[in-house]
């Protein structure tokens, strides 16, 4: 009967897995989480959050009319949360969104460009790499290799960042795809 339990339960289980590519299992739960959450809480920060989690998993699945969706809807309650991990979200969905949903490269820059402005004031390091990458993405999809080399030269710097093995290998992955393009 604990409500906001059940909904952080199916939180985690869309979490489960969205991280294992099991995309439709993951909205079952996530909108079983938002629909408690907007009982609960209807303009709180953890509503916000589980649009999002939905909002990313949409992008994975290329559901970008859902993202648009989404992102109008979480618009008004982030103004409550401008300096939050949500808000660092919100930017990352919405670069995604302008990079692949609508093929508008220079929306897509400029929301990223807030997104690692956000994190580098919240010295939150890992998310500034990863609006790095995703700029770098937004590069190689309008075959701009010469502006990603940069940018992987600097995310090949950041030691916290290179210390897992997997974002590593990623690297030193794009490296050489983007080297032979």
């Amino acid at each position: 009967k604990d409500t906001l339990l059940m909904a952080k339960s199916y939180g985690v289980l869309h979490k489960t897995f969205n991280d294992n590519s099991q995309y439709d299992q993951a909205n079952l739960y996530i909108d079983r989480a938002i629909a408690l959450m907007k009982k609960i809480d209807p303009q709180g920060r953890l509503l916000v959050a589980y649009y999002l989690r939905s909002a990313f998993t949409a992008c994975y699945q290329y559901k970008f009319d859902k993202v648009k969706k989404i992102l109008e809807l979480t618009k008004n309650l982030l103004k409550k949360f401008p300096d939050s991990k949500e808000m660092l979200d919100n930017y990352e969905v919405e670069g995604i969104y302008f990079m692949e949903g609508t093929r508008e490269s220079d929306k897509a820059l400029a929301s990223l460009d807030k997104g690692q402005k956000l994190a580098k004031k919240m010295g939150n390091e890992y998310k500034v790499t990863t609006f790095l990458l995703q700029k770098y993405n937004v590069y190689l999809n309008n075959s701009q290799y010469d502006k990603g080399i940069p940018i992987l030269m600097e995310v090949s710097k950041n030691v916290d960042f290179m210390k897992y093995a997997l974002n590593k290998q990623s690297i030193y992955r794009e490296f050489n795809r983007t080297y032979e393009l």
